[in-house]
């Protein structure tokens, strides 16, 4: 995928740990041998949070997920979570006026929560787009983390506007489960797999429902501090996924050139080159990414054509979405869809 050249795997910061522990404790399964196989670092059991390379939590989850013979793991730890897990970035998205403001809200503060991985929130026609990425992999933060993250939100969001909460639309980056039954019954809605991000689609009138949980002073105050937490990380560490934020922000709709970013980000091109080129990569190949990562989202939604999708990536024809999309996959576009319509 784009945007990866001779850079070093971000690592993930994770707060689930303990958590974890606990419900393997409660079926009488000691958890902290498979968190020690599985990498972790010392002082998994306890700490607040840790952070390692993404593949050792999947292996630590993959194996609390098999122990308990639990195939909806991700859905047990969205119930099993308590309320504050995160935090600052939990309670300005909580303390938001509507579901489109805390949207906005995560998008705009969830790097505070783990660097590497990208909220972002685009509003269409009728509805608003909820997506969670995470730059070259392309199936996210695997089975249980999607599904946890998506379900986490989808519970927050059901809580503080109540029956009225719907999704459009729901689909994973991971491959379909052996059975999806669960997840539809959660959400409501059948869900779509193997698209390359995770996200959602929501109806503006859901976006638009007053939230139960609303505090406009509290949410000013804790937005203070969040702005103070980003401005004060190592500009280098989240360069990437703010590019890739406002490149998904303007694709289909403005020029998403190097210099229209630049802008955006009050720099020059040439000073986000160089910085790019300091962490291994640079602007073609994150843009790159994105667009393969929504290539794949788009494909299968079959209510857009492949003509409306090049638009959407910014492709000025649909010949030049063509050729990218067959260096990415070695398929077109229409023989990548009709193969995912086969399975």
């Amino acid at each position: 995928m784009g945007g990866t050249r001779n850079r070093r795997p971000l690592d993930f910061t994770f707060r689930l740990v303990p958590l974890v522990l606990r419900l393997l404790q409660q079926k009488g399964i000691d958890g902290r041998p498979l968190a020690a196989q599985a990498g972790l670092p010392a002082g998994f059991d306890t700490a607040p949070e840790i952070t390692a390379p993404l593949p050792r939590f999947r292996t630590f989850l993959d194996a609390a997920a098999a122990a308990l013979r639990d195939d909806q793991f991700g859905l047990t730890l969205s119930h099993a979570v308590p309320k504050g897990t995160y935090a600052l970035v939990e309670f300005i998205s909580r303390s938001a006026g509507t579901p489109r403001e805390a949207m906005e809200s995560l998008a705009r503060f969830g790097r505070i929560i783990n660097a590497g991985v990208d909220w972002v929130f685009v509003q269409r026609q009728g509805f608003g787009v909820l997506e969670h990425h995470v730059p070259a992999e392309t199936e996210g933060l695997g089975r249980v983390l999607n599904e946890y993250t998506m379900a986490f939100v989808a519970r927050a969001c059901a809580e503080a506007v109540g029956e009225k909460w719907k999704l459009k639309r729901l689909y994973f980056a991971h491959p379909a489960p052996a059975d999806a039954a669960p997840l539809t019954k959660y959400f409501g809605i059948s869900p779509t797999f193997g698209t390359g991000v995770s996200g959602m689609e929501i109806p503006d009138d859901v976006l638009s429902q007053p939230m139960a949980s609303a505090d406009p002073a509290l949410k000013r105050f804790l937005e203070e501090q969040g702005r103070t937490v980003l401005e004060t990380r190592p500009a280098s560490t989240d360069l990437v996924g703010v590019i890739r934020q406002e490149l998904v922000r303007r694709l289909g709709k403005t020029e998403a050139k190097v210099e229209t970013v630049a802008d955006a980000l009050e720099m020059s091109p040439r000073t986000l080159q160089r910085r790019l080129e300091g962490e291994g990569t640079s602007f073609q190949e994150v843009l790159d990414g994105v667009r393969e990562q929504l290539a794949m989202s788009y494909l299968v939604n079959d209510s857009l054509t492949v003509s409306e999708i090049a638009y959407l990536l910014g492709y000025s024809e649909l010949r030049a979405f063509d050729r990218a999309f067959r260096r990415w996959t070695g398929k077109t576009p229409v023989a990548w869809r009709n193969t995912r319509k086969q399975k």
